[in-house]
Order: structure tokens, then C-alpha cells, then sequence
């Protein structure tokens, strides 16, 4: 834990952790919505019911999962496209549903300048950048991306495999959308991965 030191006539307080990762060892990139939480992201009438009324709730069985993978030196590390704008709550219900402590890269933008645009970027534009750059920080770590097929974070993943093959070891990605794993869109965008290096799951237990 850290905190800013300030002048002597200021009492306000900027508190902060730090997480300390080792060079070597298992981390986890995740996505939040619909990986982790219940979101509905491709129903924009529910997502924004689990966004701003109903009380956030974590998918099962996967802070579980989490915890274990990673009990021993390993880091957990959340890419999402939810606006920075949501962290507090976000990092509320993350600490309470028990998973791991991590680090957050989220979805910049501001109603005063451009950057409003980037609320609308697909995640293939916002996605790719952010985790190439954790990657690069921990270049002898090994990485389980995690996400879910409601948007685009198989085509993502398979795209940062082949950029890192060496350090991706497997690819996660809940199923939301009811397809199956033979369906065209994911034999043709896992086309170039081994057998077992992906897989399509509906519940945390389904993973090995």
C-alpha cells in the first residue's frame, strides 16, 4: 500500500496498492463482463440493468478458479472495455466476490474531448494494445487469456496467440451466445492452435 505525499496545508489523501510480480510464473488475463460478471453485453436493455441498477453479481464457480490457478506466485490482470468511470464500483464487487487482488487496464474516454469516441471502439481496436503490453512487461511469464463469445474477445485472443506462442497456454471462452465449438467462427479463428489450447465452456468446472 502506498499513499502521496502532499504539502503540509493539504489534508486530502490519494491511498494506492502496488502488486509486487515476480518474473517468472502463471498469469491470468481476463476480461470482466459476461467472463466473470453477469452483464448481458449483446442485450443493451440488460446490460444496462446489471450496469447501473441491479446489484453486480459474479458468475460461479470462477473466483474459485482464479484463486486456485493462481495460489502460488501467480498474477491476475483485468482487460476490459468498461469505462474507467466504473472502477470504484468494479473493484468493490471484484474484492468481495474474493478473487485474487489484479490490475486493470479499462476503456479510457471523456465527455469534454475525442476521447468520447473510444466509448464506442470495438475491442478489437482497445483490446490487443493493452494486453501486448502486459505481456511485453513479463516476458517469461506464462498467460491463460480468459473471455467470453459475446463480443470479440476470441477473435482478440487468437490474434495475440500467434503473436505470442511461446507464452500463451491456453485460451478461455465462456460461452454466451449458445454456439458450439465447431461452429465456422471459432474453426476458422482457432484454425492455427493446437488441439486443447482452446476451449469453449459454459461453467468453471468445465476447465482443466
Amino acid at each position: 500500500n502506498y499513499q502521496a505525499v502532499l504539502s503540509e496545508n493539504d489534508s486530502r489523501q490519494f491511498k494506492g496498492q502496488v502488486n509486487l510480480i515476480g518474473a517468472n510464473g502463471l498469469s491470468i488475463i481476463s476480461d470482466i463482463d459476461d467472463t466473470i460478471k453477469h452483464s448481458e453485453v449483446t442485450n443493451r436493455r440488460n446490460l444496462l440493468k446489471h450496469t447501473f441498477y441491479l446489484d453486480f453479481t459474479a458468475v460461479s464457480g470462477m473466483t474459485d478458479l482464479y484463486a486456485n490457478l493462481l495460489a502460488e506466485g501467480g498474477s491476475l490482470h483485468f482487460v476490459s472495455s468498461s469505462p474507467w468511470q466504473l472502477y470504484p464500483p468494479l473493484l468493490e464487487f471484484i474484492e468481495n466476490a474474493g478473487f485474487p487482488t489484479a490490475d486493470y487496464a479499462l476503456k479510457s474516454f471523456r465527455f469534454k474531448d475525442s476521447s468520447l469516441t473510444n466509448l464506442f471502439a470495438s475491442s478489437l481496436e482497445t483490446k490487443p494494445t493493452q494486453i501486448i503490453e502486459i505481456i511485453h512487461r513479463y516476458p517469461s511469464r506464462q498467460f491463460i487469456l480468459v473471455g467470453d463469445s459475446g463480443e470479440k474477445d476470441p477473435e482478440v485472443y487468437a490474434n495475440i496467440q500467434q503473436q505470442f506462442p511461446h507464452q500463451i497456454q491456453q485460451i478461455w471462452i465462456r460461452n454466451v451466445t449458445s454456439e458450439t465449438a465447431d461452429n465456422e467462427r471459432f474453426q476458422k479463428i482457432f484454425r492455427d492452435l493446437k488441439p486443447g489450447q482452446w476451449q469453449l465452456f459454459d461453467a468453471a468446472d468445465q476447465l482443466q
